[in-house]
């Protein structure tokens, strides 16, 4: 019997939030060198439109992708079910002089209306959902017709968290991390065009001594959706 999910989140908002302080400590949580935050700014540029546009950014964690499209004059919202990672994503966001804003929200359901954004950000966030198709449905809603998602995931494998988290994996469809294929396929099936799978595994972006698998997919609100 799976636990309820709001009990599940409970438990993800506890143990990410206790790690708030500590999180940018951790490889591929933040960049070690410059050289690694220049391709991070690349890969974005790439990945994102124009400056000007609005960018919502679920389970922004500290705000390390949050503050980087800051820095490309995009607009930036940043959403995280942690309370305490959004003391410390604000506290960032000071220090830098960077305006973002950041909510305490569930990124299954944010609290937007409808075509609120230009762009859907995610990373590693896929993973920790109980429902990752009610997430994408729900980023779907929030995007403009041609609006773009761009979700930047990875395999971690069968590793212990703690305890308590261990009570709840069979309720997280993906623990263990995302794979390219189910979750293409999940959004296809929710009606996005265009969704494109690259692999980030030699990108450079996650420093020397990570060798998990990352890749980025992205995918489309079509214009007449």
């Amino acid at each position: 019997m799976y636990p309820k999910s709001s009990d599940i989140k409970a438990t993800v908002r506890e143990h990410w939030g206790a790690r708030a302080e500590s999180f940018d400590l951790t490889p591929g949580h933040s960049t070690d060198d410059e050289s690694q935050r220049a391709r991070w700014i690349s890969q974005l540029r790439e990945w994102l439109p124009d400056s000007g546009s609005d960018v919502l950014d679920v389970g922004c964690g500290t705000g390390f992708l949050s503050l980087l499209m800051a820095e490309l004059e995009l607009c930036v919202t940043g959403i995280d079910l942690s309370p305490s990672m959004i003391e410390v994503a604000r506290r960032k966001a000071s220090v830098a002089g960077e305006l973002v804003s950041f909510l305490v929200d569930d990124a299954e359901s944010p609290r937007f209306p409808p075509r609120s954004f230009d762009v859907i950000v995610g990373r590693h966030l896929v993973w920790t959902l109980p429902s990752p198709r009610r997430a994408v449905d729900a980023w779907f809603r929030l995007l403009r017709p041609g609006g773009r998602a761009v979700l930047i995931e990875g395999a971690w494998g069968d590793h212990r968290l703690s305890p308590a988290y261990e009570e709840i994996r069979d309720g997280l469809p993906m623990y263990g991390g995302a794979r390219p294929g189910p979750l293409r396929q999940m959004l296809i099936e929710g009606g996005w065009a265009d969704v494109q799978v690259k692999d980030l595994g030699s990108s450079g972006l996650w420093g020397s001594s990570d060798q998990r698998q990352r890749f980025v997919l992205l995918a489309q609100r079509p214009n007449k959706a």
